[in-house]
């Protein structure tokens, strides 16, 4: 490969604000290499404080909570092969998947589980009226048109009816998409973690910065 072409690719990656992300990902596979884990991730909060309904770009919307028999076409949205057999996993360990349809069409899904088991990586644990929220999702012939956004603001105002008080999530620190995608929903972050895994043999997570909840900054 040229050399001018490599520092197109960096000033792009740079532009984009992509430059820390791929240099992080570079060490992290280096040290992979070497038997390390090194993972920081952002925690967040959701759903406490109020925002507008965000609007789609498309009528005829529903939603709601995925049978098992609706996985696979799920599944199918994402695209990947793996999907339908990680999807089944999820939901038989008592994770639940929202859907969204356009005209009755799988066109996009968010995962949450509510008292869920531990996630060592993140230093998180769950009881009664915890739920973590992950994996939004939608149909790549559907972006731009706000369906995860107002499919996430549907999942968060449920959760509300069903009890939940405290409603996680986690995002990879260098992920900007992700944050400000939470960010515009209301959700305000936590703390940031680091997760170290050495040989397969030792792993845990450290607090390295905890944020100042908006009532205290303000």
């Amino acid at each position: 490969m040229k050399l001018s072409s490599v520092l197109g690719k960096v000033r792009e990656k740079h532009r984009h604000g992509l430059m820390a992300h791929w240099a992080f990902d570079r060490l992290t596979d280096v040290l992979a290499r070497l038997g390390i884990t090194v993972q920081v991730t952002e925690i967040y909060r959701e759903g406490d404080t109020a925002v507008a309904e965000p609007q789609p770009l498309l009528t005829d919307l529903t939603w709601g909570l995925a049978t098992i028999g609706e996985l696979s076409e799920l599944a199918h949205v994402r695209g990947d092969a793996g999907s339908h057999a990680e999807f089944l996993q999820r939901f038989q360990r008592g994770a639940q998947c929202y859907y969204l349809r356009h005209q009755g069409r799988a066109v996009g899904f968010s995962w949450c589980e509510i008292n869920g088991a531990s996630r060592p990586r993140f230093g998180l644990n769950f009881g009664p009226t915890d739920a973590y929220l992950y994996d939004a999702y939608s149909d790549t012939s559907y972006r731009g048109m706000n369906l995860v956004p107002y499919l996430r603001y549907q999942v968060l105002q449920d959760l509300k009816r069903r009890g939940c008080e405290n409603v996680l999530s986690s995002t990879d620190l260098f992920n900007r998409a992700a944050h400000r995608f939470k960010r515009k929903l209301g959700a305000y972050p936590l703390s940031i973690r680091l997760y170290l895994g050495l040989w397969g043999r030792f792993g845990r997570a450290f607090t390295v910065y905890r944020f100042k909840s908006p009532a205290s900054s303000s």
